[in-house]
């Protein structure tokens, strides 16, 4: 079990602009599994408290998936931008999944990122 990293926070900060209610639970997610794939890797949670009464998280929809416009470019290289949703169930966190669209593995590295709209033109 790892604590959150400073991707993982930056991520769910960016996902909290269109979903409040993930900030109460923040504090109680702890990260059980890194998985990387080709395109990308999933970001597994567990809460370190389940006993808490968190508001659940849910979208108006009633879908699973937590979206957001925003795109992580890693290491300043626009061939290397990743998008990501948070999936829950019955409104708790399971999981991040970040993901490359394009046709180009991801390194996996996690150095130096950026967020950017994926309406903008990356800038390098």
């Amino acid at each position: 079990m790892d604590k959150l990293n400073n991707l993982e926070l930056d991520m769910f900060s960016k996902l909290a602009e269109d979903y409040p209610d993930i900030c109460a639970h923040i504090p109680f997610l702890a990260v059980s599994e890194r998985k990387y794939t080709i395109a990308g890797m999933y970001i597994l949670f567990i809460y370190v408290n389940e006993s808490l009464d968190l508001k659940p998280i849910v979208r108006p929809n009633n879908s699973h998936l937590l979206t957001t416009d925003y795109i992580v470019y890693m290491n300043n290289d626009k061939e290397q931008a990743l998008l990501f949703v948070a999936a829950t169930t019955n409104g708790l966190i399971d999981y991040i999944e970040l993901y490359n669209e394009g046709q180009h593995e991801w390194s996996g590295n996690l150095g130096v990122y950026r967020f950017g709209s994926r309406n903008e033109q990356p800038y390098f």
